[in-house]
């Protein structure tokens, strides 16, 4: 037999080698499964029955615009609560009122400068900057958002809007991407 055949043959019973010890270790793992999940299930109920009930949810992933925006909404609708009005529309009383030092929202935060106005915060993207915002309507197309145009979003609504707070404007800030261009 010649050193390539020999050579074949043993490449040949390397894989079958190696597709066995894969079949073995997925029927394990098949194996193990169902006893690792009874045991977590009687965990729970021994936990429960000791007066622990908890559901264990997982974190999702936060947008960065997203949570910004709910930190803006909250401080926002805590004033409006604490005073019977919306802040101040106006610099440096729009960010001081809510709790903001001005000087932190001064430059933009990965390509967009926070502002808010009133009743409102405005997500404008920054100009002559190398990055690039684009966000989702509500129908998935998506949408670029030109330097110096905005996304609004009232206080008063449960969206935010493209350029213009009116019907078929509407976009979803959690779709918000920024690229460097």
């Amino acid at each position: 037999m010649s050193d390539i055949h020999r050579r074949g043959q043993a490449l040949v019973e390397y894989s079958l080698i190696l597709s066995l010890v894969a079949i073995v270790l997925i029927a394990v793992f098949m194996a193990l499964s169902s006893r690792i999940s009874s045991m977590v299930d009687a965990l729970i109920g021994v936990l429960a029955e000791n007066g622990v009930h908890a559901t264990w949810i997982p974190e999702t992933p936060s947008n960065p615009y997203q949570t910004n925006f709910e930190d803006f909404q909250s401080r926002i609708m805590d004033y409006y609560d604490n005073h019977g009005s919306w802040p101040s529309k106006k610099s440096p009383k729009n960010f001081t009122s809510i709790g903001l030092d001005p000087a932190d929202w001064s430059d933009p935060i990965d390509g967009i400068i926070w502002t808010p106005k009133g009743n409102k915060v405005n997500l404008q993207n920054a100009n002559g900057d190398d990055i690039q915002i684009y966000v989702n309507d509500l129908n998935g197309n998506t949408l670029h958002l030109y330097d110096g145009w905005k996304i609004i979003c009232p206080m008063t609504d449960t969206t935010c809007y493209y350029k213009k707070v009116e019907p078929g404007n509407e976009v979803d800030i959690t779709t918000i991407q920024a690229v460097q261009e």
